[in-house]
């Protein structure tokens, strides 16, 4: 069992858990472990998402950090129901990876511990990286309400941009603190300038991937 977001939160946990489950499933694969002895190998992995109970689990002469709960429950029985070879998610982790992996709806299955039928997915690789909120249009935003302040900074700046004082802002907050909202909010507003508006996207967790920030700079009379 693999724990991501425990005890450290991350922004896309469960993204995490799936890219390193298809890298695994990747490299099994290519090890062909069976082959020296004449047979076959194939594994199978499930995924979920949710809270759980974690700490040290053991005594004095062995001690694990783990997790238990419903969630580490359900994950694993969806790798026991999961055929060979294959990679199976819950309804809450696919809502988590939505527009990231390439997902196959499979019919809803009985699990011990259930009383009602399970939704499972299966994994069946990667999608194009894009901001969370990109895909406005598959979904309603909830209403963008304070960081007046933040906007406000950010379009100070882009005034001084354009009077041709370079500028370079950066961004920190917690994981979910709204980062990729208020970039969304601060370009709706960049609609009646002539802005060539530059986005890159990057896994902060990948070590050999290019990054490419936001960038805004103004050249004459032309953003870019």
């Amino acid at each position: 069992m693999a724990l991501f977001g425990a005890p450290i939160a991350h922004e896309g946990h469960a993204r995490r858990g799936v890219l390193s489950a298809l890298a695994l499933q990747h490299a099994l694969t290519e090890a062909d472990l069976g082959k020296p002895y004449g047979v076959e190998c194939a594994f199978r992995m499930g995924l979920n998402s949710g809270l759980v109970v974690v700490g040290s689990i053991g005594d004095n002469l062995r001690m694990d950090y783990s997790a238990i709960g419903d969630t580490t429950n359900l994950a694993a029985r969806l790798q026991q129901v999961a055929a060979p070879g294959d990679i199976l998610v819950s309804e809450t982790t696919s809502r988590l990876i939505h527009g990231h992996i390439w997902l196959e709806a499979l019919p809803p299955v009985e699990v011990k511990g259930k009383a009602e039928p399970v939704s499972r997915y299966k994994v069946r690789g990667t999608l194009p990286r894009r901001s969370p909120v990109v895909s406005r249009g598959e979904r309603t935003l909830s209403p963008f309400v304070g960081r007046e302040r933040e906007l406000a900074t950010l379009e100070a700046l882009c005034a001084q941009v354009e009077s041709g004082q370079g500028q370079l802002v950066g961004i920190v907050a917690e994981a979910g603190g709204g980062k990729s909202r208020l970039l969304y909010e601060f370009r709706q507003r960049l609609h009646d300038k002539q802005v060539t508006y530059l986005e890159g996207r990057c896994l902060s967790y990948g070590s050999s991937i290019p990054y490419h920030p936001h960038q805004l700079c103004y050249q004459g009379n032309r953003w870019s």
